[in-house]
């Protein structure tokens, strides 16, 4: 019991403060639009009801610019503003996507620009976000991923090693598969042309984490579709589901790691960290899946067809969140997640 309690109190507990920070924190976050133009000075912003809300400083944009790729693809946005403070202080700074600047509490995100005009755009669109909650999400996400480590090697115990021999070496094989994809995936090509929304720290980690949970849960959900039709007795089936169980742990844990890096890009790149976005929702509909399966297997551990039935349906969602939302109707246009 107590290493159940071990395994998701730290998942548990931080999925807790998110929830708690995100539903009484809704009132005092402050997300907020300000039109600025060239040579020109602001310090009133618009709410989503399109009131105008006084800011504590005054931002002032000296200039916009756009720097661009030889294939004339935008590679930077980038806005040189000065921001004065009540107290007689300037602040001279450069927004661009994924790097705000944070003054007096806020943050100034670089939001839009006139696209009509582009390079000769004379107005920047900041977004200015107030979260006094922040740190408190922060703290459950850190909480979350302690989790998550403790998932990912709950598994693999020194006294088991011998017993789990070729889970170990398929284990190392698969990592080795998913850092070569990886590797294809972030070419040198495809890294010097990245649009500005994917220049981000976090762009390499989140990508290369989802890499191996795909990679993981594939295996996992393949190896469970040859026990479902395969014909063995109960023990024999019973040691086999320790493999399959193995490369789920592994491949949740990555999965939930991505999606935490995914949140913090966000928070960097939107001002937001979730939005409810299409595949955001889908993303989260799949953790939840795997991690029924994972509760699943601790409470009823002789159920072993209903277990593979429940991996399989996860991995179907898993391919919805992958491939599938992307030709949903609505989500071009309405997803952040919809690059151009």
């Amino acid at each position: 019991m107590w290493k159940r309690l071990c395994l998701f109190s730290g998942i548990y507990a931080g999925l807790f403060l998110v929830i708690f920070a995100a539903f009484f924190g809704r009132n005092s976050l402050q997300q907020l639009k300000m039109v600025v133009g060239v040579n020109e000075a602001e310090w009133r912003a618009t709410n989503t009801k399109n009131e105008f809300v006084e800011l504590p400083f005054v931002i002032e944009l000296k200039s916009f610019a756009i720097e661009e790729y030889p294939s004339g693809k935008p590679k930077c946005f980038i806005s040189d503003i000065a921001v004065y403070t009540p107290n007689g202080e300037k602040k001279e700074a450069q927004i661009k996507v994924n790097k705000p600047f944070t003054v007096s509490g806020w943050k100034i995100y670089q939001y839009s620009y006139d696209k009509t005009l582009g390079n000769q755009s004379r107005y920047s669109v900041f977004k200015i976000v107030k979260d006094p909650w922040l740190p408190v999400i922060y703290t459950g996400f850190l909480l979350i991923f302690a989790g998550t480590f403790y998932l990912l090697f709950s598994r693999f115990r020194f006294k088991a090693l011998k017993i789990r021999k070729i889970a170990i070496v398929f284990f190392i094989a698969i990592v080795l598969i998913a850092c070569l994809l990886a590797r294809v995936w972030f070419s040198p090509q495809r890294m010097h042309n990245l649009m500005p929304a994917l220049q981000s720290i976090w762009f390499i980690p989140h990508i290369t984490m989802y890499i191996l949970a795909y990679s993981l849960l594939s295996v996992a959900v393949i190896y469970a579709v040859f026990l479902l039709i395969k014909k063995s007795n109960t023990e024999k089936q019973w040691q086999s589901m320790v493999f399959c169980d193995d490369l789920v742990y592994a491949g949740t844990a990555f999965l939930t790691a991505g999606i935490l890096m995914g949140a913090v890009w966000a928070k960097d790149a939107w001002g937001h960290y979730w939005t409810w976005d299409p595949k955001e929702t889908w993303a989260a509909i799949t953790w939840l899946a795997f991690m029924l399966y994972i509760h699943f297997r601790h409470f009823k551990p002789t159920k072993i067809k209903t277990a593979l039935f429940l991996l399989f349906f996860s991995y179907l969602l898993l391919q919805m969140c992958w491939f599938g939302v992307k030709y949903l109707p609505f989500l071009h246009g309405n997803s952040v997640h919809v690059y151009r």
